[in-house]
């Protein structure tokens, strides 16, 4: 179980996927999910514990 998180920004290749995997297996609900800039939307899900955002990000390198 996840405790003390207050908010966590998690950048993410895969949105979507991310939002099933944060949603489906670890119970997260989604808050929000919205237009951020052209092309990007961001994602805010909460539990009892805390609220977690998943930023889509292209460039290369990130997310692993």
């Amino acid at each position: 179980m996840i405790k003390n998180i207050s908010f966590q920004q998690i950048p993410v290749r895969d949105q979507h996927r991310a939002l099933v995997f944060y949603a489906g297996k670890l119970g997260f609900k989604r808050h929000t999910d919205a237009p951020w800039k052209p092309g990007v939307r961001w994602a805010m899900l909460r539990d009892s514990e805390g609220d977690l955002i998943l930023l889509e990000s292209m460039k290369a390198g990130c997310c692993g």
